[in-house]
């Protein structure tokens, strides 16, 4: 009930911001990261431990959706950045049971899941 009345409020904030009635980012911005935060451990609870080394991407992006949706003349950055770390991780996954690569992986898995 909480995730649902705190995604509502800043999902009607951000209409009142593009309609020109309401000012304040910083408040929408603060309901934003609740929203992607709780979206997080949601996701965490419900996909199996070696898919959480997705986590970090996942919050990049979503963190990256909510201020482009305060601030949209900075995307290209954000989509350079984003498509580096995705491109990173899902490398990392891929190929997670090569020598090399099997520690770096695990240590990713744990810190994530202990985070």
């Amino acid at each position: 009930m909480i995730c649902a009345s705190v995604s509502g409020t800043w999902l009607v904030l951000l209409g009142l911001l593009y309609a020109g009635y309401y000012g304040n980012q910083l408040a929408i911005a603060i309901l934003l990261g609740q929203s992607i935060v709780g979206a997080m451990y949601r996701l965490k609870g419900t996909l199996p431990d070696r898919l959480s080394v997705f986590t970090l991407p996942y919050v990049l992006t979503a963190t990256a959706a909510g201020y482009l949706l305060l601030a949209a003349e900075e995307l290209q950055y954000l989509l350079a950045l984003l498509i580096s770390v995705w491109l990173g991780t899902v490398l990392l996954y891929t190929y997670r049971t090569n020598e090399r690569v099997e520690s770096a992986f695990d240590e990713m898995i744990a810190c994530c899941r202990d985070w």
